[in-house]
């Protein structure tokens, strides 16, 4: 048999497997795999820019996909408001200058300082953070997917919102940051209906941490910074609780234009389709090689072929299910 048939079809005297798919080959995958991985690595640690990432997602998309969600769920639209941009932008530059993933900063700096900072007075406020994703569907459908951040995005509590999508490095790696900020002003969140319940959600925690349940004052009272101290906003004798909401996703740079962001490489869809290639190519190897085989009447007490394909089937969903973005 000459050699270019012999990679691809088994070998009708030995009953040997085809080239492409026996045991010296997948040694040889395995040895070009460890090799990627760690060039990957080792590329990244010293040249952080140089494996890029290119993302497709524009804030005014993810706000328009925000609003369509919750007038789906028979909610109104949240309003755009300049000064939540602003919070979330600085949010983003925050992380990748301090080189952190999470809503609270190593150094105790959460996303209420980044709010009050721009002067926003607010009664309820929340945070979404998303990276490494490619547009803003799969944002959106991210954090829908998710309860907790589901609830953010749904939340009947917030009028207003502000994004900021932002390019950069983090962890070594260059991607693409989505934080979305939520707020409702004290001037309209004092017509909204009080919350019975108060939770606090953390990164660094999946306990529900209850708000103290504040008696009303006369008068309204501003309600920001770290201590998240609440205090009644109307006249009324009743009790206030705050909502302290934290979602977030993967991302890279800041924009505060209001544009898609595209870089010269996306190193995350590239191994995401390389190693689907692969898989296809392998799953096609085993196929061609079961087939002939059968055809050929050789008959092999180990072949497992069936095996072979529930185990590239189970990579194959894998894939597909972690090669999207993170959220927090």
């Amino acid at each position: 048999m000459s050699l270019p048939w012999s990679l691809v079809l088994p070998h009708s005297q030995t009953k040997s497997r085809a080239k492409i798919v026996n045991q010296k080959a997948w040694v040889f995958y395995t040895v070009c795999l460890l090799t990627a991985i760690f060039l990957n690595r080792g590329v990244r640690a010293r040249f952080p820019g140089i494996l890029g990432f290119a993302s497709n997602i524009s804030s005014s998309d993810i706000i328009s996909l925000t609003n369509q969600a919750r007038q789906n769920n028979g909610l109104s639209g949240l309003k755009y408001n300049e000064a939540l941009s602003r919070a979330a932008e600085e949010k983003a530059h925050h992380m990748f200058n301090h080189d952190y993933w999470a809503h609270v900063a190593p150094d105790g700096t959460d996303p209420w300082y980044f709010i009050k900072a721009q002067n926003y007075d607010y009664i309820f406020a929340g945070e979404n953070l998303a990276r490494d994703f490619n547009d803003s569907h799969g944002v959106l459908d991210a954090w829908l997917a998710s309860p907790s951040h589901r609830d953010n995005v749904l939340s009947g509590r917030y009028s207003e919102i502000g994004i900021a999508v932002v390019d950069g490095v983090l962890d070594g790696e260059q991607t693409t940051l989505v934080v979305q900020m939520f707020g409702a002003p004290v001037q309209i969140a004092s017509v909204l209906p009080s919350e019975s319940a108060v939770a606090i959600s953390r990164e660094h925690s999946s306990v529900a941490v209850p708000s103290p349940i504040v008696q009303p004052k006369a008068y309204p009272v501003k309600v920001s910074g770290p201590s998240a101290e609440s205090a009644p906003f109307s006249k009324q004798d009743q009790s206030l609780n705050i909502v302290y909401d934290f979602l977030t996703s993967s991302g890279y740079v800041l924009t505060s234009s209001h544009q898609s962001s595209t870089r010269f490489l996306n190193f995350s869809l590239l191994t995401k389709f390389s190693s689907l290639i692969f898989v296809v190519f392998a799953s096609g190897g085993f196929f061609l090689d079961a087939l002939v085989a059968r055809h050929w009447g050789i008959r092999r007490l180990s072949g497992h072929t069936l095996a072979h394909f529930g185990l590239l089937t189970i990579v194959l969903v894998a894939l597909y299910y972690t090669s999207a973005g993170m959220i927090l």
